[in-house]
């Protein structure tokens, strides 16, 4: 009889401390879900694509989940590609007035632009160069042919050697449309891109060339353009001559992410990343 009376003491006490058949405390516990990031089309000219990539990565880095699928164009191209909404967003350096607000070509009809950036046009030559700078009729002058010695510059002897970019560059179409120029000297030898052109100046004594400021290295020397400085502060109100501005172009029917990331790209910590290679907005 005791016997009996303890074995169901002892089974009860078992059912009590057993997990219920159903409960498998051995499966692993299920991770919290995610969500999966948006993937946002970027259009970009050859120029800022690096910049495009840095102002993604630094966004999603901060808490936005995102995927960036950054194509690079040609500058004509990135705003076709927005227009048509087969991408969100576009990244462009296009030329700008020197002292007026940057105003959108009229083609580009309802897309929402914004200017995160400048970037300054500089003419550089070798650092042993002692030529502080020129005025804009001067450059149009070398640039158009007219002036062709080193002699007519005051600043020592030979054949000026003139470097810069090829046509559609916006580097080439900020000068000239700054000086007035409908065409450049044959004598201009072309370069694929601004970080050779400093290179070039930097080996070549005889040299002038033209670069984006972002290019500028301690190899080649900035002259000053009408007794201005490419300081951040004269490139911003357009003090120095040519410049371009560093533009985001918003599809009509851009995702909300990508039109997060494009007021970002102007706000206090979006200006940050946009200065590690450009002048700020302001």
């Amino acid at each position: 009889m005791l016997a009996a009376a303890f074995l169901v003491a002892a089974a009860s006490m078992l059912a009590r401390e057993s997990p219920p058949p159903y409960l498998d405390l051995a499966a692993p516990t299920p991770a919290p879900a995610t969500t999966n990031p948006e993937i946002i089309r970027i259009a970009t000219s050859l120029d800022a694509q690096p910049l495009a990539h840095e102002l993604a990565d630094t966004y999603a880095a901060a808490g936005h989940p995102l995927t960036p699928e950054v194509t690079p164009l040609n500058p004509a191209q990135v705003a076709d590609t927005v227009l048509t909404s087969q991408a969100d967003l576009g990244i462009v350096l296009l030329p700008a007035q020197a002292s007026a607000p940057f105003s959108p070509p009229p083609a580009w009809g309802e897309a929402e632009t914004i200017v995160i950036g400048w970037e300054a046009v500089v003419l550089v030559t070798h650092p042993l160069r002692q030529m502080p700078g020129l005025d804009s009729d001067t450059v149009a002058q070398v640039l158009g042919g007219e002036i062709q010695t080193w002699e007519q510059l005051g600043s020592g002897q030979g054949n000026i050697e003139l470097l810069g970019r090829g046509e559609g560059a916006p580097s080439r179409e900020a000068l000239m449309g700054w000086l007035g120029l409908g065409s450049l000297s044959s004598r201009v030898e072309l370069w694929p891109n601004d970080a050779e052109i400093c290179r070039q100046v930097a080996s070549r004594p005889l040299s002038l060339g033209w670069i984006g400021h972002s290019s500028l290295t301690d190899e080649c020397q900035p002259l000053s353009l009408d007794a201005f400085r490419p300081t951040a502060r004269a490139i911003q109100t357009g003090a120095y001559g040519p410049r371009l501005a560093v533009v985001i172009v918003v599809s009509p029917h851009a995702a909300p992410e990508a039109r997060a990331l494009a007021q970002w790209a102007a706000s206090a910590p979006g200006q940050r990343v946009v200065a590690r290679r450009y002048t700020p907005a302001s």
